[in-house]
């Protein structure tokens, strides 16, 4: 669960029995996100570097990617840290207006095509899961 913030997600897919690592900057939020790991008495990896990430079947990024100054680096990071064939899924919530730092126009002229030249778009998903070439 990469930007996992407080952690939903990764806990959710800890809970089911998946084996979990999250990455999210260190600061107040991974302090919490440390403390509901225990209460939820799960152990799951807290990474605060992108280079601790290792290798995975999985990644997800949810409403991380719209407020990343590098996006495309980001989204290279994530690609090398797929096995072939592993699945990336993304939620990305950006509006013309407002203050998110990556805009429609870049997913739509960078973002997009460095991902559909690298995924296939999984069938059925409103592209929001793509799979590894």
């Amino acid at each position: 669960d990469y930007g996992c913030g407080a952690g939903n997600v990764g806990i959710m897919f800890a809970q089911m029995g998946f084996d979990v690592e999250m990455l999210e900057v260190e600061g107040e939020i991974t302090r919490f996100l440390e403390w509901r790991v225990k209460r939820h008495f799960l152990d799951i990896p807290i990474l605060n570097e992108e280079s601790e990430l290792k290798t995975y079947d999985l990644v997800v990024l949810f409403n991380v990617l719209e407020h990343l100054m590098e996006p495309k680096k980001v989204l290279e990071r994530i690609t090398n840290s797929l096995v072939q064939g592993g699945y990336f899924t993304l939620l990305f919530n950006t509006h013309e207006e407002g203050l998110d730092i990556v805009k429609r126009e870049t997913w739509n002229r960078e973002l997009k095509p460095y991902l559909l030249s690298n995924f296939d778009v999984v069938s059925n998903t409103d592209d929001m899961v793509y799979k590894k070439r």
